[in-house]
């Protein structure tokens, strides 16, 4: 029993050192990989030992001490700040300089390769929390300025806004930057647009539609730079779009527990809650000769091992002796 309760309690601190840069895990992911963890470890080589900073989103920035071999763990408790760890060439910084920012990260992106026409019948459905104003999804031009004919649906004033540029807008229904889960469907028809919240209809005007810009790309979360603003304050959780007019008794099913009743959309977008993309930055005469990440466990070891008790390290005991001395053994 004492054997094994010094084994786990020694073995506590080591569970969230990193590994030795020798060789790339198996499990390693490349920065560009379409989709990251959200607790993860960032290992980063320099061409020579410099400073530098790991920009995750809005959330953190992270300032990292000379050296040539870092690595970042970050992790997004439940509840708190997030906890950052940082080593560099092998050494565990003592103090993390670190700046916090928004912490949620929105459900944000862009889509060239999206084939939807919002120049013709579709509908769009939305699900959302806001604490603010800010775009929710568009039809734009990837670069540049607000134009004619561009599209979006967005939070202005509180309010649902759709708005065609150099045409016109509708806007309806209460304040929706609540911080509540909001679901919002627009759908046109004919040209003519119909704005739906919660399962009402808030808003609808003929005449609301142009042919899609060929060069515009649909987004989620943003527009243009000076137009509508990135949906920064709160998290879209899912975004549907199908190229028709849905009929009337489909739209209420997507009001209705997950919204799933209706028919396969021919777009769809669930942010998962992956990690943001780590942005690194070396020092002027630094360079990054390698980088990836590696997924962490969610679970905070140091307040798992902080819990054990006789009782569990005597079911430990059990498991071991019944299980692990297959491989690892006896003291003998």
């Amino acid at each position: 029993m004492k054997i094994l309760r010094d084994f786990v309690r020694n073995l506590a601190p080591l569970l969230v050192v990193p590994l030795a840069s020798a060789a790339v895990p198996r499990d390693a992911l490349p920065l560009d990989a379409p989709e990251l963890p959200a607790n993860y470890r960032l290992h980063v080589e320099f061409s020579a030992p410099a400073t530098g900073t790991v920009r995750v989103g809005r959330e953190l920035s992270i300032v990292l001490p000379k050296g040539a071999e870092h690595d970042v763990a970050v992790e997004h408790p439940a509840k708190g700040a997030p906890v950052v760890r940082v080593w560099t060439d092998g050494k565990e910084s003592a103090a993390v300089n670190m700046k916090t920012g928004a912490g949620e990260q929105s459900g944000a992106g862009e889509f060239p390769d999206a084939k939807l026409n919002l120049g013709a019948d579709f509908t769009a459905a939305v699900k959302f929390e806001a604490q603010g104003d800010g775009t929710l999804l568009a039809k734009c031009s990837p670069t540049g300025k607000w134009a004619a004919d561009a599209k979006a649906l967005l939070i202005r004033d509180g309010r649902l806004v759709y708005d065609i540029g150099w045409l016109g807008a509708i806007t309806g229904g209460g304040k929706v930057d609540n911080g509540k889960s909001h679901t919002a469907v627009l759908t046109v028809r004919a040209g003519a647009a119909r704005l739906w919240l919660d399962g009402k209809v808030v808003a609808e005007k003929s005449g609301m539609s142009k042919p899609d810009v060929a060069g515009d790309v649909f987004k989620i979360g943003r527009a243009t730079a000076d137009f509508g603003g990135d949906f920064t304050k709160g998290k879209i959780a899912s975004v549907r779009v199908w190229a028709r007019a849905l009929p009337d008794e489909e739209i209420a099913l997507l009001f209705k527990g997950e919204g799933t009743g209706a028919n396969t959309p021919d777009f769809t977008h669930t942010p998962s809650g992956g990690g943001a993309r780590p942005v690194i930055e070396p020092a002027a005469g630094a360079t990054v000769k390698t980088a990836w990440v590696q997924a962490l466990e969610r679970s905070d070891h140091r307040d798992i091992v902080a819990g054990w008790n006789e009782k569990t390290l005597a079911e430990g005991a059990q498991i071991y002796s019944t299980l692990c001395v297959v491989c690892h053994g006896t003291k003998e």
